[in-house]
């Protein structure tokens, strides 16, 4: 679906944009642990959305959550946003995140190629791209439902796999991408047209440096006249274009007449 949007868009669903998902699913996953508590010696920064802690503990900690190294005083501005998206899988008994969970799927991430992107820049990414399309009510619907139990069933059973919540978020952002090809378009063509302003303006430049040695060429004219004539030109691009494309034999009548 994105290469239809975007034919040179060279980023894929699997592996870039689902390492990335389960890339915030950690980070997320290990902030909700600290929060819960169960994590001595730690903080959270409401204010700055940052994990607070000596870095005596943080190093320790860090040795069972390798997945989670410099989340220790960064602020995860996006946290929020992103417990829209995760935070269901917590409540839901079958699908909670736990310190096993996300060393699993810490090994899982590893072992996928992921798009070389700083973590400020990927949070600024999934915001600006799901933030509008992915509503929490929608996107969770379906596990809402499948949360519900049913007579001779188990709350497990009815869970909806998790690449199938995967697929809501990356079809988000794939309308999200398309939505961004004809801005993309409009700047190219803004881009060009700017270019060609410095290339005619560079032109001018070269044209204006040269006037006063074409302008002594001309037989008939006296210095101080070459003067003139080269004061109004410069001042006027359109005779200047006229008196470069005159004839030599015309120049002299036409800048007797332009002086005069």
């Amino acid at each position: 679906m994105i290469r239809k949007k975007m034919p040179n868009f060279k980023l894929k669903a699997q592996p870039h944009i689902q390492s990335r998902h389960r890339f915030f699913k950690i980070k997320y996953a290990a902030i909700c642990e600290v929060q819960g508590g169960s994590c001595s010696g730690f903080g959270w920064d409401e204010s700055k959305k940052r994990v607070i802690a000596d870095d005596d503990v943080f190093n320790e900690w860090i040795k069972s959550h390798p997945g989670c190294k410099g989340l220790n005083k960064k602020p995860f501005l996006y946290f929020d946003q992103l417990a829209r998206i995760f935070g269901k899988d917590r409540a839901m008994g079958g699908q909670a995140q736990t310190s096993a969970d996300v060393r699993e799927v810490i090994a899982d991430h590893n072992g996928e190629s992921c798009i070389d992107l700083d973590e400020e820049t990927t949070q600024r990414i999934l915001e600006d791209m799901v933030h509008d399309e992915v509503d929490h009510g929608t996107l969770l619907s379906d596990e809402t439902d499948a949360g519900k139990t049913q007579p001779g069933t188990s709350i497990g059973s009815n869970k909806k796999p998790r690449h199938e919540r995967n697929v809501a978020v990356i079809t988000a952002v794939t309308a999200e991408i398309g939505k961004l090809q004809p801005v993309m378009e409009q700047t190219a063509t803004d881009v060009h047209r700017i270019a060609n302003s410095f290339c005619m303006e560079d032109d001018l430049i070269a044209r204006r440096r040269s006037l006063f040695d074409e302008l002594s060429k001309v037989e008939g004219l006296t210095r101080n006249q070459v003067l003139q004539a080269a004061m109004v030109l410069v001042k006027d691009v359109s005779l200047a274009d006229l008196c470069y494309q005159l004839p030599t034999e015309d120049q002299l009548s036409f800048l007797l007449q332009l002086i005069n």
